[in-house]
């Protein structure tokens, strides 16, 4: 476990020196409101906690957000359509929903449920339920840490999110992001982790996104991304994508 603390931290540290605040999503707009945003786009390849799963993909998305008094309330869906398949046979949807409670200027808490359907076939479930309850912390940037179950894979994990954003001309957004997590993984069967029951694993993602500001409702994203995986051995891929992303 220490070998795979060590590998994730090299990625990370170099990130953790500079400041954000909690998410504009929870603190963003007036009490009562409602918004809905979506977005749609193309990656180069689908990585999903350190894991390729498929290569050239549309990607689909869509949440509505509603905010009373200290609690923002949200659900959603999200879906990945292969165009070119490499490491998984199938398609994916997520249905989530959660709610974020504001316990004091500096700290929220966020729990929710996210069902994940994937099209028949090779050796992932057809479907999987994890719940995952988080801190959000206004620190430097912007920590966010969860722990998740997933019951279809009896896979616990716990996740540390980070990041900083930039606004270096008109319109125009620069985000860095990061996370890192370590996993447990009881079924050696699942799909999503390879190897002997009780295998531990960990990961990291590293995101670099340049975000245009089109119109006040509409947004033109460009971003790459690396991740790496550990579990007896490290694999890590490549991937870049352009989406359009749009709010009301």
């Amino acid at each position: 476990m220490s070998s795979l603390l060590l590998w994730a931290a090299r990625g990370l540290l170099p990130l953790l020196l500079t400041a954000g605040t909690l998410p504009a999503a929870v603190v963003g707009f007036p009490p009562g409101d409602l918004r809905v945003a979506g977005e749609a786009g193309w990656v180069s390849r689908y990585l999903y906690r350190g894991e390729a799963r498929a290569d050239s993909s549309l990607q689909v998305a869509g949440e509505a957000l509603w905010r009373q008094d200290r609690a923002s309330f949200y659900a959603g869906a999200w879906s990945n359509t292969a165009t070119a398949t490499a490491s998984d046979p199938g398609n994916e949807v997520d249905l989530y929903g959660g709610a974020t409670w504001i316990l004091s200027p500096f700290l929220a808490v966020d729990t929710g449920y996210t069902q994940y359907f994937y099209t028949a076939g090779g050796a992932r479930p057809a479907d999987a339920a994890e719940p995952y309850a988080g801190l959000l912390l206004e620190l430097p940037l912007r920590p966010a840490v969860y722990g998740y179950y997933n019951f279809a894979y009896q896979q616990w994990l716990g996740e540390l999110r980070v990041d900083r954003r930039w606004y270096p001309w008109e319109r125009w957004t620069l985000r860095a992001a990061a996370q890192v997590g370590l996993g447990y993984a009881a079924d050696a069967n699942s799909g999503s982790v390879h190897g002997a029951p009780g295998e531990r694993f960990g990961y990291l993602g590293l995101e670099l996104a340049g975000i245009y500001a089109l119109t006040d409702q509409l947004d033109l994203r460009l971003h790459g991304e690396w991740a790496g995986r550990r579990t007896a051995s490290t694999a890590s891929a490549v991937a870049w994508g352009l989406s359009v992303r749009a709010r009301y």
